[in-house]
Formats: structure tokens, C-alpha cells, sequence
């Protein structure tokens, strides 16, 4: 799996999930975090918002990396936190 390249990282995801791999919590954090480090923070909410779809719940940390991605879904993402009690504040 690339690290830190974010395009790379999505093919992959895409091709394995297309061959009949089952998408995991795993998969989904790599191409999650890919998009965040590179300051991607739609992409990486996109993917997020796919990974919950499919009934995967993300974990504190994962959400934290997107929100800071991305400052203008922090509401939007903090509510989600809280209903999913992830984290209390």
C-alpha cells in the first residue's frame, strides 16, 4: 500500500475493493490519512464519508487527522464525533 500518496493510495483501494477484497477499517485509514497529510482535506472527508457508508466506524484519531485537514468541516465532523461517541469533550 503506498504511504503518503494519496492517488496511489486510492487505486488501490479502488482495484482491491473491485477484485473482491472487502474494504477495511485498515484500508480505509491509509487512504484516509494519505489525502490528510497532503493538506487534501476534501478528499480525505470524501473517503471518510464512503468508510461510514459502508458501516465502518472510524475511531477518535482518524476523524481528528481529517478535521484538521480540512478546518471547515470541524462542525461538521465534531457533531459526528460526539453522536458516534467517539470521544467526549
Amino acid at each position: 500500500m503506498p504511504t503518503g500518496q494519496p492517488m496511489q493510495a486510492e487505486m488501490w483501494l479502488v482495484r482491491t475493493v473491485n477484485d473482491g477484497v472487502l474494504a477495511d477499517i485498515e484500508r480505509y485509514n491509509s487512504v484516509i490519512n494519505a489525502f490528510a497529510q497532503k493538506d487534501n482535506g476534501e478528499s480525505a472527508v470524501s473517503w471518510l464519508s464512503r468508510m461510514i457508508n459502508e458501516g465502518l466506524l472510524p475511531d477518535k484519531t482518524l476523524v481528528s487527522s481529517t478535521v484538521h485537514s480540512r478546518p471547515t468541516t470541524k462542525g461538521f465532523y465534531s457533531r459526528l464525533v460526539e453522536e458516534l461517541g467517539l470521544y467526549s469533550r
